[in-house]
């Protein structure tokens, strides 16, 4: 029982926000359906994040346009597209789903996420084209006891200084922070490909 509790704690998500397509049917597995769709989540700095979700059909299934409030795990599995490269693709499975009534959506949208997990590549310390001090993380987080999910993560300033320079793989990492998704051009295609990672505000060792 213990470490059933340890495993739920290693990956914990709350986020409130506007579902922003109709659920879709993704899969069925052990006689039950599996749903995807997106929410958006807004910063203070009123930029929209998009997040995946994944939600059992026996979770409450929203409609698009609702808002929602979301507590689950951010978890993650590889998808091979007409290029033939692997692309890891990231979703918040979902535990726990209330709709929240109009009236009662709040000013400030939540996007809070705690990973506690072990570095299963170097961490990559660079600044941005604009000088800003970054640092890329791929963490591993546990889950279902021998199943994982590899999680991208990115530390700013004095964060990416630290982690940058004194971790390496096989070191573990717990932290908090907030889904994050950016949009770029793909050069090869044109298209506008939409990526998620963990924005790192606090971490432990």
């Amino acid at each position: 029982m213990a470490e059933i509790e340890k495993l739920k704690s290693n990956n914990v998500v709350t986020i409130n926000g506007f579902v922003n397509e109709s659920p879709k049917l993704n899969h069925k597995a052990y006689e039950k359906d599996f749903f995807t769709t997106i929410v958006t989540t807004k910063r203070k700095n009123g930029i929209l994040d998009y997040i995946s979700l994944m939600i059992p059909e026996d979770i409450c299934v929203p409609k698009n346009g609702q808002y929602v409030k979301v507590n689950g795990e951010y978890r993650s599995y590889n998808v091979i597209y007409g290029d033939g490269i692997s692309h890891l693709k990231l979703y918040v499975f979902v535990k726990e789903l209330e709709v929240i009534p109009a009236k009662y959506v709040p000013y400030c949208d939540i996007n809070e996420i705690t990973l506690n997990g072990y570095l299963c590549k170097k961490p990559v310390h660079r600044f941005t084209p604009l000088g800003k001090e970054i640092t890329d993380v791929l963490l591993a987080v546990n889950y279902n006891f021998h199943r994982s999910s590899y999680i991208p993560c990115i530390a700013w300033y004095e964060n990416a200084e630290f982690i940058g320079n004194n971790l390496d793989v096989g070191d573990h990492l717990k932290i908090s922070g907030r889904i994050n998704s950016r949009t770029y051009k793909q050069r090869e295609t044109g298209k506008d490909i939409t990526i998620n990672e963990v924005s790192i505000f606090n971490y432990e060792q």
